[in-house]
């Protein structure tokens, strides 16, 4: 196999850099986004967890009249 010269070496690794750098970009997106759906289901885990207790209670007093 034959040696690859510098300006060649220079330019696939600079290529790759660009590759990377636009997967990159891509994965920081896709994180964003799933932080923010993420933020969505936990506020919704957490009123339904009131919701319940909150019946829970309510029955509870109910219960005890």
């Amino acid at each position: 196999m034959a040696r690859k010269s510098v300006q060649t070496v220079d330019s696939d690794l600079k290529s790759h850099e660009r590759e990377c750098e636009v997967r990159y970009q891509s994965i920081l997106s896709q994180l964003e986004r799933f932080e923010r759906r993420l933020f969505r289901m936990e506020g919704l885990i957490l009123t339904s967890t009131v919701t319940v207790l909150g019946s829970a209670a309510s029955l509870f007093v109910l219960y005890l009249n």
